[in-house]
Order: structure tokens, then C-alpha cells, then sequence
């Protein structure tokens, strides 16, 4: 039996590690596609059509140049990255030409009721940031025996500062930081029990959440609810994330939490499992 063929989008840097786990239990061939040579280099490609996994970012091309890749190449599995925006809905009726349509982002007013084959998936990880190995493979720190009880790497926007400076009058035991190699994130993430997620430049939603997870640390949420369940939709597979609608109810809740280590165990577990 001939391998399927992983398509990847090279512009979609973040995510190559992550899309490679994805499909680890698949056989695949994958063909990485160069910045402007979508076309052209499917082209010099044979036994694609009706046998491949296409993987792209829709900050990359525009939905007319997936189309008519889509049209001649007819994937089997669609894997649509980006779109945090939410002006894209007409990459949904990408699922009318596929099996199967995996997207990142979900917004209550893309037509997805169109479809039963569309699937939303987590942002994912960073490259690099598990060595090239599987995240789900790695070993990770037992809770209690971490260094900090909460850590925050990213710039500062949107409701981080509150984030900081809430957590901060609670525990003195904490990294802050910024501009840090995926690994070295990974090493942080990997000695803090709680890793609060601000919001980024328009949503929620984070990769900060899932490498949280993956590094065994239990990721904190604070938004209103109505955001948190669009966001986080997963095709009505809520998360299990710790939230709150405010940052000082969230910081106190994680004191309090740190207070019943078996509660503290099971929560992070919990986030784990549902990843998984």
C-alpha cells in the first residue's frame, strides 16, 4: 500500500512539530511547500490526488488559492492553521471538498452547521519546544516538586499586567519573562504548577495553554463565559481548564488549591487526559 502524502505549508512554522504528532500513526510521505510555491510545486508531484493529508495557513494564501489546490489534489483530511481573527468563514466550506476538516480557531458565526465533518483541534505547541519528540512522550516534573508556583512568559498586552500583578501579591515564588527559545519555555513551564494565560492580540485561545498542559503545569483562564465556550468549543468537548471571570478569583482559587494536593493532582491529570 502506498504511503499518503503529509502536504505542509511552510509558512506554518509553529506548528510543524505538532502536525508531525498529529498523524505519527499515520504512514506518511511529507512535502514540505515553500512560501509562494504552492502550485507549482504540487505539480512536479505524482500519486497525490485522493492521497494526501493538506496542511496550510490561511495567513499564507488566500481562500481561492486553496481552492482550486484543493480541487486538483482532492485531500482526504484538511488541517487548516490560523485564522485567530475570525474573518475567514468561508474556509468552512472547505469540508464540502474533504472527509475530514480539522481547524484551531472556532467562532460561533461560521456556518459549521453546513458540515458534519468539520473537527476543531488545540493550537497545539511550539517547534522545538520538545526536542523534535513527541510532547506526549515527555517526561514531566512531579507537581509538588517544582520551583514555582506560577510563571508567565510572553509580552505584555490586552489583561496580562492584572494577570501579574494579581498572582504576584499571592505567591513570591514565580518566573516572568519573555523572548525565550521554545525549549527553554518548556524548562519553565515544566518547574511551575500554575501557568495563567492572558489574552493574546485578539482571542483567548493560546498555545501557551496546550505547552502548559503537555509540561504538566495546569493552565489558568479568565474571560467571560460566553467567550470561554465559543473558544473552546472542541465540538462540545468543554475543557477542563481552571477559570474564573476575574484575575483575583483566579489567583485565589490556585491558593486555595495548593492546599489540597490530591485536588491539585487531579486537576492537573485531568487537563492532561483531556489533551491526550
Amino acid at each position: 500500500m502506498r504511503n499518503i502524502k503529509l502536504i505542509y505549508d511552510n509558512n506554518a512554522t509553529w506548528e510543524k512539530d505538532y502536525i508531525l504528532e498529529l498523524f505519527s500513526n499515520v504512514n506518511c510521505d511529507i512535502i514540505y511547500i515553500e512560501s509562494g510555491k504552492l502550485n507549482y510545486e504540487l505539480e512536479k508531484e505524482h500519486n497525490i490526488i485522493n492521497n494526501n493529508i493538506f496542511v496550510f495557513s490561511s495567513n499564507s494564501y488566500t481562500y481561492k488559492e486553496i481552492l482550486n489546490v484543493v480541487l486538483r489534489i482532492r485531500p482526504k483530511i484538511i488541517v487548516h492553521l490560523s485564522d485567530e481573527y475570525g474573518d475567514r468563514g468561508e474556509y468552512t466550506h472547505l469540508a464540502s471538498h474533504t472527509k475530514l476538516l480539522l481547524h484551531q480557531h472556532h467562532f460561533n458565526h461560521y456556518p459549521y452547521n453546513n458540515y458534519n465533518n468539520i473537527i476543531q483541534i488545540p493550537l497545539g505547541y511550539m517547534t522545538g519546544m520538545f526536542d523534535g519528540k513527541k510532547a506526549l512522550d515527555y517526561k514531566t516534573k512531579p507537581l509538588l516538586d517544582r520551583k514555582y508556583k506560577w510563571s508567565f512568559i510572553g509580552a505584555i498586552k490586552q489583561d496580562r499586567q492584572k494577570l501579574i500583578n494579581n498572582f504576584s501579591k499571592k505567591f513570591k515564588e514565580n518566573f516572568v519573562g519573555n523572548n525565550m527559545l521554545p525549549s527553554e519555555m518548556r524548562n519553565i513551564y515544566n518547574n511551575s504548577i500554575f501557568v495563567p494565560n492572558g489574552k493574546g492580540n485578539v482571542v483567548i485561545d493560546c498555545f501557551r495553554i496546550y505547552e502548559a498542559i503537555l509540561s504538566g503545569s495546569i493552565p489558568i483562564i479568565v474571560c467571560d463565559k460566553s467567550e470561554f465556550n465559543e473558544r473552546f468549543y472542541f465540538n462540545n468537548d468543554i475543557p477542563p481548564f481552571i477559570y474564573e471571570k476575574k484575575w483575583s478569583k483566579a489567583s485565589t482559587k490556585c491558593k486555595q488549591l495548593l492546599n489540597n494536593e490530591e485536588k491539585l493532582k487531579k486537576v492537573a491529570k485531568k487537563n492532561y487526559r483531556w489533551l491526550k
